[in-house]
């Protein structure tokens, strides 16, 4: 009986400390977008000293020219404008698109935030915090979706944070506009309420209670 008690216990504390959530203030591009050529809220876009403005979901499928991978449910384009007529462009250079996402009620030790881009042209690295620019390997593909990279959990901060991915756009005099789509894999572990927080604290005083008698 005492056994049976005692794995109750660990089994209560175990499942209350170990509980992964997604983290869902980290957004696909383009999922926040009420349609076509709509603003995403959750994505902003600037060139050089600029101040960051709107990023815009992208038509589909294929925009702007039958290049880019398609849209899906999951993930679609963003760009800096929000239609591209005559084979418009978008200047040479970096570009640089940024999220903003709250780690606030999660446990940070326990955070993991993983992300794979397609970019037109290149993709540069990323920055996180507005920390130094990370470049974890070669990718310049708008027909297919890098690896998964992983975020050096050092580098996240409890509450508010940013992730800024940096693109750079191969001048050219037509046809040529920046786009950037991003998908998430993060989760963490919620920080418990304080009822909960004592009920964990109970299952393992009791644990530790049954050890001792034995």
């Amino acid at each position: 009986m005492k056994r049976k008690i005692g794995n109750f216990f660990l089994l209560a504390a175990t499942a209350l400390a170990c509980h992964a959530t997604p983290i869902t203030s980290l957004m696909n591009t383009g999922v926040g977008a009420a349609g076509n050529g709509l603003v995403d809220p959750n994505w902003e876009v600037r060139q050089g000293a600029d101040p960051f403005v709107s990023a815009y979901r992208t038509t589909s499928p294929g925009f702007p020219f039958g290049s880019w991978m398609a849209n899906s449910l999951t993930s679609m384009w963003v760009s800096p404008r929000a239609s591209y007529p005559g084979s418009g462009s978008d200047a040479g250079g970096l570009w640089e698109f940024r999220t903003e996402f709250d780690l606030t009620g999660f446990l940070l030790s326990t955070v993991t935030v993983q992300f794979r881009v397609a970019t037109d042209n290149r993709f540069d690295g990323y920055r996180v915090n507005g920390g130094p620019v990370v470049f974890p390997g070669a990718h310049a593909s708008f027909t297919a979706f890098s690896p998964w990279y992983a975020v050096n959990p050092s580098d996240l901060s409890p509450g508010a944070n940013t992730l800024t991915i940096l693109v750079y756009n191969v001048p050219q005099a037509t046809g040529n506009p920046a786009g950037l789509r991003v998908e998430f894999n993060a989760q963490g572990t919620e920080a418990p309420e304080p009822s909960t927080a004592a009920m964990m604290g109970l299952a393992l005083a009791g644990w530790a209670l049954l050890r001792c008698r034995r």
